[in-house]
């Protein structure tokens, strides 16, 4: 053959492939949506048997198989959705893997456990109603397992242990509520030991069943990682490159022989560990290196990984075979114990979009969607400040994990050193930046910094997003991140030459972006910015972002937070954008292709024109609901209204509609609506929530009376709701067509409701707030035996330490013989005199009251005092004046109107929980210019009749109050009554000073007994 003539037989044969290769790619099918996440989904846990078999669980239920030594990984199917976050397996072929997810609008913790007889072929979903969200799971043979996780306020302790293979777990028993991020078990069979981690510094043992604290101090810092070395020796790893060594079985905690090197502490948060006796290997964020020690901790060495996305997990079957998996789906592993690390899977990926917020109610979640979903972006969220209490950061970081899940985030990275509290980050601009200073020594704008660059290295993000002054309560924060992270243009050399020692380098990103809410969506963009319309149809989610994130929303924020018309950008750094639609990475003109993307996901199953049609015809009614909120001649057409919407739609549509009447003040209305939501749409999280809100108002004293009042007022009734048939189970008459509900009524529906709760949603019965809303409905119905049979279940169970107080507490009330309840008490007496409403606290009857102390009074402290008569509630409140505290001036020229804003002043809001249900209550708020603000449980269209008077010198402000009983309850029911009441002082930071020592407002333990003799 000639030379010609090879070089054209070659081009053809070269073109044939070619042709092969095309046709295949066309013939590819395109990957599903939950393909496309579930291939770069965060890998939590790893499980091998040995060299050769073994799994990986992860984010949105994925379950991946090798058995071959993690050369090639494979997908297994799971029935769930939510994060599983840790597996076990007892030979090749049984197998558990345990998570869990926070449901939207409830926020209810629901723990998964899932089981395989056959290598992971299949697995099966056993149900567990009661159990909360798990982290670690160990089986010891078939039947003995042990789970360790969220403690919830009806199985505090947070650990779990079965002996029928998963079916069933008991808790164990403790004095506190624990949150558990990570735990390691020994023993056999049913004997089991185990140490557990969490959040601040927790430490915990489990002994004998029963869960200890070990002796450790309060940390900011979390704990992550915790593995037995030998039967009494152990480790403990956790964030700021925390590790500690314990050498008498988890009792006392103290650093290695040799620590490893400094500088890992202001880079480095670690999150696994593995050990096996001198052995010890250590992974985490950033995932660049394995820390490794094989003389006990007496030195120290690491190993470049080749990734920089955080390492989630390690595990070793011997001292030379090791695998490392994490965000982004990465696998690694190692032959040589750890020297060198080779890469199985995904490890070129990084982020496009990095969005940096302060609250989680800052977080852009239509805009988020677009960009990591339809945009097919890697997208981080991440927060560099964290609440200062245990329970309420483990409980921030679960709804947040939770929302980036479903808004198709890769990662969620959550600060450590930034201490602040949900109110706190309410403060304005110069109070947030003087507290975080008086925390941590001044250097509160350098840390923030830090953990920028930090976060820089570890993602490498093209955008990096800040949020803007919206919503306004959180303007103060946007500010302050923005003012203190600023655009990040330049990254000091001394940083550079640090991060190069651990493999790291920082990229500047191409833009910087102020996203925030434009609820009016009105005229142009920022100037070089641009908008994001929330309610415009989007092809890859089969809906608009704004109906996409609905459970989302539901999820965050302590209110369910609305969907804003818009989300707009402005630019802080980078190339202007004006005009532009679309996701971040179109904003900004980022290029398709490459690490930070993901393939592109077939279109949703089913016609997008239908699809389409069907999302602008839900979005119509939505407008329609928005500008007729509480107009009762809507209720006649609601059925007809949600016709051909699928389920998610018509609760979502029910559901805005008794808001609507809720914030008109129809709230009877708002009641009848979602009572309609729970029997058509039993199957919806929005019914659940309905349920649980159904149940505490029915059963409210406080709702109750005040409903007759308004009934009584108003010749309108309820509105006409149709009788919807349903399959629920829900044996409850529908919503009636007209007439009003009495006090007994009331009950009644709701101690009905309850009773489905408990033989339908026995994790929603199972919260404590619902079975004390229960008693409360039958205590006012006579049945004061059926509630304390409630009250003593609760005393003598396991929940949290501040339903068992205030179960204790009703035990007392009944039986004055008990030792007290651990709750502050005080008197409210009688007065033979009505005090003169001057506010100068003369009268004999406030000399002689109980105070109620609000912070030391030697010390600028404020004073509470009550007393009553047959027809008033008289209130005394003695305020000394902090100077150290900026105050706006207060004038006794201004008028004073109802309802006033009441922010920026300082303040006494109290809490009047008539029927000791924790949950609803009257609250009264007034201020040192004299100004008021009322509400009942939230709703501010409650008006109760009421008169202040104030007076005011240098030194303190004072208020003498009095409010009409019959605004309240009747008067007759007074006699030997006793009322929870929470009580604090808001000063015009909006620091609060409590009566009690609780620090989550809703808590049994914020609120006191106000006794009636």
């Amino acid at each position: 053959m000639t030379p010609h003539l090879r070089l054209t037989a070659i081009l053809a044969g070269c073109a044939v492939a070619l042709l092969a290769a095309s046709r295949l790619a066309i013939a590819a099918p395109t990957p599903t949506l939950d393909e496309v996440l579930a291939e770069d989904a965060t890998l939590n846990a790893i499980e091998m048997i040995d060299a050769l078999q073994g799994w990986a669980v992860g984010d949105r239920g994925v379950i991946l198989a090798t058995d071959n030594g993690g050369r090639t990984w494979s997908r297994q199917g799971a029935p769930i959705e939510g994060a599983l976050q840790s597996v076990s397996f007892i030979d090749a072929r049984r197998g558990w893997a345990v998570g869990g997810l926070v449901q939207p609008h409830t926020r209810v913790s629901i723990g998964v456990v899932l089981r395989t007889k056959d290598g992971g072929r299949t697995w099966s979903l056993l149900p567990q109603p009661t159990l909360p969200a798990l982290s670690e799971v160990r089986f010891f043979d078939h039947q003995h397992g042990i789970a360790a996780g969220a403690g919830s306020s009806f199985s505090p302790s947070g650990v779990f242990i079965t002996n029928d293979g998963g079916r069933s777990w008991n808790a164990t028993t403790t004095d506190r509520t624990w949150r558990w991020n990570a735990a390691d078990f020994v023993g056999t069979g049913a004997e089991q030991a185990a140490l557990l981690v969490g959040a601040r510094g927790a430490v915990g043992r489990l002994v004998a069943s029963r869960v200890e604290a070990a002796a450790t101090a309060t940390d900011r810092r979390g704990y992550h990682g915790v593995r037995w070395s030998s039967q009494t020796e152990a480790w403990l790893v956790g964030d700021g490159a925390l590790v500690r060594q314990s050498r008498d079985a988890g009792r006392t905690w103290r650093a290695p022989l040799s620590e490893p090197p400094e500088t890992l502490a202001d880079w480095f948060d670690w999150r696994a560990v593995e050990a096996d006796g001198p052995h010890a290997w250590i992974a985490g964020a950033p995932g660049s290196i394995v820390l490794q020690t094989h003389d006990a901790g007496a030195s120290w060495s690491h190993s470049n990984t080749g990734v920089t996305t955080p390492l989630c997990a390690i595990c070793f079957v011997d001292q030379h075979n090791g695998w490392a998996v994490g965000e982004f789906g990465v696998v690694l592993a190692t032959t040589d114990g750890g020297a060198t690390w080779i890469s199985q899977r995904g490890e070129r990926r990084h982020a496009a979009v990095l969005s940096v917020v302060g609250a989680e109610e800052q977080i852009p979640a239509e805009l988020i969607a677009a960009t990591a979903i339809a945009g097919a972006r890697r997208t981080v969220i991440a927060s560099p400040l964290a609440p200062t209490e245990s329970k309420l950061a483990a409980d921030r970081s679960a709804r947040m994990a939770e929302a980036a899940r479903r808004l198709g985030v890769n990662a969620l990275s959550l600060g450590w050193r930034l201490p602040l509290d949900q109110e706190e980050s309410r403060l304005n601009e110069r109070t947030l930046a003087e507290l975080l200073a008086s925390r941590i020594d001044g250097e509160a704008g350098e840390l923030a910094r830090r953990e920028m660059f930090r976060l820089l290295a570890i993602y490498r993000p093209s955008v990096l997003t800040l949020p803007a002054a919206t919503p306004q309560e959180f303007a103060g924060l946007a500010d302050w991140l923005t003012e203190t992270i600023g655009p990040m243009n330049s990254v000091p050399e001394a940083r550079l030459a640090v991060l190069d020692e651990w493999g790291l380098t920082i990229t500047p990103p191409l833009h910087v972006l102020r996203v925030g809410p434009s609820y009016g969506g009105i005229g142009p963009p920022p100037a070089g910015g641009g908008r994001f319309s929330t309610g415009d149809f989007v092809a890859a989610l089969g809906q608009t972002s704004a109906q996409w994130c609905e459970d989302t929303r539901g999820v965050l924020g302590e209110q369910r937070l609305e969907a804003p018309a818009a989300l707009e950008w402005s630019v802080l750094s980078g190339r202007p954008v004006t005009g532009r639609r679309g996701d971040l990475g179109d904003a900004t003109g980022v290029p398709h292709g490459g690490p930070d993307r993901r393939p592109l996901a077939a279109p949703p199953t089913g016609q997008l024109d239908d699809l389409r049609r069907l999302a602008q015809r839900r979005r119509n009614l939505e407008r329609l609901l928005a500008t007729s909120q509480g107009d009762l001649s809507w209720s006649g057409q609601v059925v007809d209204l949600t016709a051909g919407l699928d389920p998610p739609a018509g609760a979502a549509l029910l559901d805005q509609l008794a808001r609507g009447y809720q914030a008109t003040g129809r709230t009877d209305t708002a009641a009848e609506t979602r009572f309609l939501l729970a029997r058509r749409y039993p199957g919806e999280p929005l019914a659940d929530a309905a349920l649980v809100w159904l149940v505490r108002y029915y059963a409210s004293t406080e709702c109750g009376w005040t409903a007759i009042a308004q009934q009584a007022a108003s010749s309108q009734g309820p509105a006409a709701l149709l009788n919807v048939e349903s399959a629920t189970a829900l044996s409850l008459p529908a919503p009636s067509s007209g007439g009003n509900l009495s006090l007994e009524d009331r009950r009644e529906r709701a101690r009905a409701l309850e009773r489905f709760l408990r033989s339908d949603r026995p994790a929603l019965h199972a919260d404590p707030s619902v079975r004390m809303a229960g008693a409360a409905a039958q205590r006012a119905r006579g049945f004061g035996a059926e509630a304390q049979k409630t009250a003593l279940l609760l005393a003598n169970q396991s929940v949290d330490w501040g339903w068992l107080r205030a179960a204790t507490a009703e035990q007392w009330l009944v039986d004055a013989k008990r030792l007290p309840p651990e709750k502050p008490i005080v008197s409210c007496g009688r007065t033979a005199r009505r005090p003169l409403l001057d506010g100068v606290l003369s009268e004999n009857c406030w000399k002689d009251a109980d105070k109620i102390p609000l912070g030391d009074p030697q010390r600028g402290g404020a004073t509470l005092r009550l007393v009553r008569d047959d027809a008033f509630l008289y209130l005394a409140i003695d305020a000394a004046i902090d100077a150290a505290i900026d105050s706006p001036p207060v004038s006794d020229e201004s008028p004073r109107p109802r309802d006033a804003d009441l922010r920026g002043f300082d303040r006494v809001h109290i809490r009047l929980d008539l029927d000791r249900d924790y949950t609803t209550a009257y609250e009264l708020t007034v201020d040192c210019r004299g100004f008021t603000h009322d509400a009942l449980w939230g709703d501010r269209h409650w008006r109760p009749d009421w008169f202040v008077a104030r007076q005011a010198d240098g030194a303190a402000w004072r208020i003498e109050a009095a409010v009409a009983l019959a605004s309240l309850t009747d008067p007759k029911e007074l006699e030997r009554a006793a009322w929870a009441v929470a009580v604090e002082r808001i000063d015009p930071t909006g620091a609060s000073t409590p009566w009690s020592t609780s620090t989550s407002p809703d808590s049994p333990d914020a609120f006191g007994l106000l006794v009636f003799p």
